[in-house]
């Protein structure tokens, strides 16, 4: 099966490009309820405005599939707590003054629970797993350090980089592109690349004995590289780990999503 969405993609924290793109189905994976808990329903409010009927106390999450704020969709499936998907795209729905009381930034995604606002979609991961993710949630202050090393050394280290090839093959004319821009980007992402691969060596998750919020944040940020097809095959732990990150049914039914 294959999912064919509207993509929109940061260039920059300030700057929006938007493509088409077909991305493969996640395949099997362990099932849910593997840390501790059972998923619970999710429903969707099927609008991208809010509504002042809905409940005040369900969670609310802001945003499209077809973006970064997949990010935090997946995170939330991954809790698998009841919450109402508010699909908000980059366009006038989160310019609305309704919107920008959640997220003065105008962007995707937001985050409601209860008297909380939220916005960035690391930090929505981090909170989520740690109220409600149980086992996804490091237990140690140590590992919690490293969950939160890890979700910013993905959007410093690999972000930048995968950036500058996605505007060189997606938004850039062909007759006006730099080969060299995709080379330089393609050879610097080698780095963080031996990183990664040498911190799975020997093990199957980034913290711990099972799939955490640092693999989330991780893999959510290098699922881009799926649409540029930037394979990294050489390095065999970070292809091993990543296969195992997307193969999750949290990440298909957020893929499934609006």
């Amino acid at each position: 099966m294959v999912f064919v969405g509207m993509l929109s993609v940061a260039v920059s924290d300030h700057c929006i490009a938007r493509f088409q793109i077909h991305t493969g189905k996640p395949g099997a994976a362990a099932p849910d309820g593997a840390h501790g808990h059972t998923p619970l329903p999710v429903t969707s409010s099927g609008t991208a405005s809010m509504s002042k009927h809905a409940s005040i106390h369900k969670t609310k999450l802001f945003g499209i599939s077809g973006s970064r704020a997949l990010r935090a969709i997946w995170g939330i499936e991954e809790v698998g707590i009841d919450y109402e998907h508010v699909p908000t795209s980059f366009g006038a729905d989160s310019k609305s003054p309704d919107y920008l009381a959640v997220n003065p930034n105008g962007r995707i995604p937001a985050l409601i629970d209860g008297n909380l606002q939220l916005f960035e979609s690391m930090a929505i991961n981090l909170y989520l797993t740690k109220r409600y993710g149980g086992a996804l949630y490091p237990s140690t202050a140590a590992d919690e350090a490293r969950a939160i090393a890890w979700s910013v050394w993905g959007i410093s280290e690999i972000e930048p980089l995968q950036m500058q090839i996605v505007i060189q093959k997606l938004f850039t004319p062909e007759d006006k592109r730099n080969p060299k821009v995709i080379e330089g980007a393609a050879k610097s992402l080698q780095r963080p690349l031996n990183v990664l691969d040498a911190s799975l060596a020997g093990r199957q998750w980034l913290i711990g004995d099972s799939f955490s919020v640092a693999d989330l944040n991780v893999a959510a940020v290098m699922h881009l590289m799926k649409m540029i097809q930037f394979g990294y095959a050489e390095h065999g732990n970070v292809q091993r780990w990543a296969d195992a990150c997307y193969a999750r049914p949290a990440l298909a039914r957020a893929l499934a999503r609006p």
